[in-house]
């Protein structure tokens, strides 16, 4: 899709760890990170829904019920790639296997209009109701929980990820000299953050069964991220322990290990 419609991407974090040190994915990964300028990502998204085939769903928080992720994530609806936090919280979104794809925008030059933006985009997605607190919620939870319902009645979901992504699309990567997935909290560390001019060139790598665009910088964005990255470490896992199944799919797995009804995905 990306070739057809002339869009720029590339693998990022771990994924990118994978291709060059394993030739694929690390033996203990369990998704794959895309990152792709904003224009970019905004075009993929408009033409996605008529390229992907039946059997693979794009997920936005803009279109898909109960779904807070700030970034689109494709999965495959065949497979079973199941987040416990999302069955604790009885989602009936789709949860088979993803890609997650990410927008690159620019880093302002100025700490004080960087940290702007950055509070800006933690407070809305701290207010966004994702789920209801309970007795034991600390106040400033109930109190974000609160201003998400207010947000919510105001501004309708659309219009509350409009305005979180709204001063991003002002920050084309192109015209800065850092750039990060600045929506996602944990790329605001510095260790995340990546100068632009390390995503003017790409090599091919092959990942698995595939040859994949990577950055011809990538070892200056491995040695940001993880220092010393040709030593294997095995580390813990940022989406905690997933449930994977290649053979059945999601929706069977959550009725028949989680206590789900089909009736829940109507």
């Amino acid at each position: 899709v990306c070739r057809k419609y002339d869009l720029k991407w590339t693998l990022e974090g771990g994924s990118l760890l994978g291709a060059v040190r394993h030739g694929g994915f690390i033996p203990w990964d369990d998704d794959i990170d895309v990152v792709m300028p904003r224009k970019d990502y905004d075009k993929l998204v408009m033409v996605l829904p008529k390229e992907l085939p039946q059997y693979y769903e794009m997920q936005t928080t803009q279109v898909t019920d109960g779904f807070y992720i700030p970034h689109v994530m494709i999965r495959d609806s065949r497979t079973t790639g199941i987040d416990p936090s999302h069955v604790e919280n009885r989602k009936c979104f789709n949860m088979g296997i993803r890609v997650d794809i990410l927008a690159l925008d620019g880093m302002p030059k100025t700490s004080f209009v960087r940290n702007m933006i950055k509070y800006y985009i933690l407070f809305i997605n701290s207010a966004i109701p994702r789920t209801a607190w309970n007795n034991r919620a600390s106040i400033a939870r109930k109190l974000r929980f609160e201003v998400g319902k207010f947000m919510l009645a105001i501004f309708g979901k659309k219009g509350i990820y409009w305005l979180r992504e709204f001063p991003l699309r002002m920050l084309p990567m192109e015209k800065y000299d850092w750039c990060g997935s600045l929506v996602a909290r944990n790329f605001w560390h510095p260790h995340s953050v990546r100068r632009t001019e390390w995503f003017n060139e790409f090599v091919e790598a092959p990942f698995e069964y595939l040859t994949v665009p990577i950055p011809k910088e990538y070892d200056k964005i491995l040695t940001q991220q993880f220092k010393d990255w040709r030593s294997p470490v095995k580390g813990g896992s940022y989406h905690g322990q997933l449930y994977f199944d290649v053979h059945k799919d999601y929706k069977t797995t959550l009725v028949e290990k989680f206590g789900y009804k089909y009736s829940d995905f109507r």
